[in-house]
């Protein structure tokens, strides 16, 4: 039983009254059967799980639960921390209801506030400005949010004309040209054709291999933009991948699954969901790719070239294995992906001049779109699964030391008890908090979390 003591000190919900009907105490009006909240790296916003058992008082009808209803939870696990947890969601939806006798169970499903907001709420004004700052005034302004926003400054100002777009939507258009401040002017990507919209498309592609070099920014592109506990999250990939990992390391042993749940840094279970998928990356274009582009104002058109190959050098990696296999080397060399997309700074440039010798808000998908698609791809070269016992400090976005068992004979398992290429730093990319009342075993109190890496090495 991995538990270390969870306790769910306050469960209630709120109706539109204001009125609280506990879920826990000495008379709940219904028992609490389960609870699962989740962050992750891909959500923009917390999302939660409560299964109850309705008896006798029948609340889905007696309040009645029709949706948008607060949830507020208060949870804690002392031997962890001194700290009490408060959770605070709303109802919006209610599924798998099964009526049996005087009895019901049933599930509801919670988000965060703002998730509620974000449905009902467009953005129609014209945003200029750092991206990270943009953000920061969408979260405080359109989705009237007073939750800390931990961001990273951007290097350029970008203009948007967000068409009557959700704020969420608007936020993650961000994403993949973002790059920090604290990136610096290098040689990156490669043009194989300028010239205007004319001519044969057969030639330009055939000329793929007349690269000239064109200025970029160096390090990787592409942010991250997610809710956990602590607030929002808008930082670069590299950023977060270069923040400190959290102080426990966590270690998997069979003594450790079956006698010693106690221990909070062991691991329970784990197995991986993949290591490595090349088809997959070749149709993402992740080790290279065409982009093509359009600029109407010009008619110019244009084709870059990505390689996975030259870029992979300047980007953050968790695992030690920092060079490219050489198949994977071969495999950059031939365009796997055609993007296109239209490409126009004259847009927000009001000056006689073109906009090439210099702007207020510069368009850089040549440079960055096709290394922010790939920075995400490959950061999901390896997946991992682990069950670990109930610790609500762990975030979305935490780096965790894992150290993993040595599966090789016994010999080499006395010489290195722990698998050296697999183990190490790995990035948490969704993490549940559980808690089970379980007929047979009691209360089952862990984190189920998913982990991932770009490459191999401890």
């Amino acid at each position: 039983m991995a538990n270390l003591n969870a306790q769910v000190k306050k469960v209630e919900i709120i109706d539109k009254s204001g009125v609280s009907h506990l879920l826990t105490g000495n008379k709940p009006e219904a028992q609490l059967l389960n609870i699962k909240i989740v962050e992750s790296i891909e959500y923009s916003t917390m999302i939660a799980e409560l299964m109850v058992m309705d008896t006798g008082v029948n609340m889905i009808s007696s309040i009645p639960i029709v949706g948008l209803e607060k949830v507020k939870m208060t949870l804690s696990v002392p031997e962890m921390s001194e700290t009490e947890y408060k959770y605070e969601f709303q109802i919006y939806a209610i599924r798998n209801r099964i009526v049996s006798d005087r009895s019901q169970a049933y599930i509801l499903d919670c988000v965060s506030p703002e998730a509620i907001t974000n449905e009902v709420v467009r953005i129609g004004a014209t945003l200029a400005g750092p991206a990270n700052e943009l953000t920061k005034k969408i979260i405080k302004e359109n989705l009237s949010s007073n939750k800390r926003i931990f961001d990273e400054a951007c290097l350029y100002n970008i203009k948007e004309i967000p068409a009557l777009k959700r704020p969420f939507d608007v936020i993650n258009s961000f994403l993949p040209r973002s790059i920090s401040s604290a990136a610096s002017s290098t040689s990156g990507a490669r043009s194989s054709v300028s010239s205007s919209s004319s001519g044969s498309n057969t030639a330009r592609t055939a000329a793929a291999t007349a690269r000239t070099a064109a200025a970029v920014v160096s390090g990787s592109a592409g942010y991250l933009f997610f809710e956990t506990y602590n607030g929002y999250v808008f930082k670069s990939i590299d950023r977060i991948l270069t923040e400190t990992p959290y102080r426990l390391m966590y270690a998997y042993s069979k003594a450790n699954a079956s006698e010693n749940t106690q221990a909070p840094n062991v691991i329970l279970n784990y197995s991986f969901v993949t290591q490595e998928n090349i088809l997959e990356k070749l149709r993402h274009g992740v080790y290279s790719s065409m982009m093509s582009f359009f600029n109407p104002s010009t008619l110019q058109y244009e084709e870059y070239f990505f390689d996975l190959s030259k870029e992979y050098p300047q980007m953050v990696h968790l695992g030690t294995d920092n060079a490219l296999p050489d198949n994977v080397k071969n495999l950059s060399q031939y365009p796997s992906r055609v993007i296109f997309q239209s490409y126009d700074n004259e847009t927000f440039h009001n000056s006689a001049s073109p906009a090439s010798s210099g702007t207020q808000y510069p368009d850089f998908k040549k440079q960055w779109m096709a290394q922010a698609i790939s920075r995400m791809q490959i950061l999901n070269n390896q997946v991992l699964n682990i069950q670990v016992p109930l610790n609500f400090e762990l975030r979305a976005g935490d780096k965790l030391n894992i150290k993993l068992p040595n599966l090789s004979v016994e010999s080499k398992r006395k010489e290195d008890m722990f698998d050296e290429t697999n183990s190490g730093l790995y990035l948490i990319k969704t993490i549940s908090y559980e808690i089970i009342r379980d007929n047979t075993r009691g209360l089952v109190a862990v984190n189920n979390i998913t982990l991932i890496r770009d490459n191999l090495g401890s």
